[in-house]
């Protein structure tokens, strides 16, 4: 690689008689990592080596996974940094804890936070770029954790809401970059000798990934305390009526899962969407959001149509409520095609789909024939 020389000048300055190998280190090839859900069922039943696992990271491995894999569709891996990987190794996250995760796009360390957690306390997943939001919407939703807040704000307007409120949190601010010349030489060509200082980054020589600064800071005031204000509306929300409740009360019923006993004050609806928000979390109303909570489903006409986040979410459910489907049958389906069952003897209605005995979709039975729910902006050709 062809380095600039103020480049190689600052380093043989810094290092000495480690420069050399520093130098090296970034012609090397790059090592790239993945980690498994312990959310999940059977998380550990994947068709990835695990042989060469991340001593600091739990469940991080060496190894690259395909992004049309059914594992990572059903959100069992999630490909990530080995470096990546310590910042919440590091943060530690406890179940019952508050997080933020104030940069978080697209995902990563707010996955391995939200696994970390266990689905008990809250990780408030923040991204300031609307973009990237969505993306890192998308990343959280595959992961099935039932208590995040994916929010769009500056760090300024969650202050005000959340004054006091989290017991950790997370920022990964804009670094130099320099750590990514290994995994990009073309990354060079926008260093200059002032960069670095301007970012404010692991040295890739003693470390498997791409190099990152990490510094954890503890707070030793007094915490602020936190007043519970009274939720005001906002023009897109509005109170659930019976109609809809009894809706959802019957989808309950027929889907016979302990994982949906949600109970009444801890749903929200948002527009036609309804959503899981549990009633001692703080009112997010006057921030900018993506997702206020797990969503549910949507109301339509006289029905109610379970969420794509559901059923990533749920992980058991009564048999005579799942459908296995096989490889090929998983494969027709992400693309967004029906699925035709012979010799279907079922009643019709919702089923959490299954394959290789992870659930990934919801289908809807009729007569025989599963028609599609999978999200458009989602479909693939595995």
């Amino acid at each position: 690689m062809d380095l600039p020389k103020e480049f190689i000048e600052k380093y043989q300055k810094l290092l000495g008689d480690e420069a050399e190998a520093f130098l090296a280190s970034l012609d090397e090839k790059s090592v790239i990592g993945f980690r498994l859900n312990p959310l999940k069922r059977h998380y550990k039943d994947v068709d990835y080596d695990l042989t060469a696992s991340v001593p600091f990271a739990q469940d991080g491995f060496i190894g690259k996974v395909s992004g049309r894999s059914l594992e990572h569709q059903a959100g069992y891996v999630y490909s990530q940094d080995l470096s990546a990987m310590y910042v919440a190794a590091v943060a530690n996250a406890q179940p019952g804890d508050k997080v933020l995760d104030l940069c978080a796009a697209p995902g990563g360390k707010s996955t391995q936070l939200a696994e970390q957690l266990n689905n008990q306390g809250l990780l408030v997943s923040n991204e300031i770029n609307t973009k990237r939001a969505k993306i890192l919407a998308e990343n959280m939703e595959r992961i099935g954790a039932k208590n995040v807040i994916i929010t769009n704000e500056s760090p300024d307007n969650l202050a005000k809401v959340f004054k006091g409120y989290f017991d950790k949190i997370v920022v990964d601010a804009p670094c130099s970059g320099e750590g990514m010349f290994r995994k990009d030489h073309s990354a060079v060509k926008y260093w200059h000798k002032d960069y670095p200082a301007e970012c404010a980054h692991l040295m890739p020589h003693h470390f498997e990934g791409e190099g990152q600064f990490l510094a954890k800071l503890k707070f030793n005031g007094e915490a602020a305390s936190v007043a519970k204000k009274k939720a005001k509306k906002k023009k897109k929300s509005k109170t659930i009526s019976a109609d809809e409740l009894d809706l959802w009360h019957k989808f309950v019923s027929d889907f016979s899962s302990q994982e949906l006993n949600f109970a009444d004050q801890d749903l929200r609806i948002n527009g036609d969407y309804l959503y899981y928000y549990n009633k001692d979390w703080l009112d997010i109303n006057k921030l900018k959001y993506i997702r206020p909570g797990l969503m549910l489903g949507t109301f339509k006409k006289n029905r109610f149509e379970p969420s794509y986040a559901l059923a990533l979410a749920v992980q058991e459910a009564a048999e005579e409520n799942v459908i296995e489907l096989s490889k090929d049958q998983w494969a027709e389906y992400v693309a967004g095609n029906t699925i035709f069952l012979s010799g279907n003897t079922r009643k019709n209605g919702w089923y959490l789909l299954r394959c290789e005995e992870k659930n990934f979709a919801f289908g809807k039975l009729v007569n025989g024939t599963i028609k599609n729910f999978f999200p458009k902006g989602l479909r693939f050709q595995a």
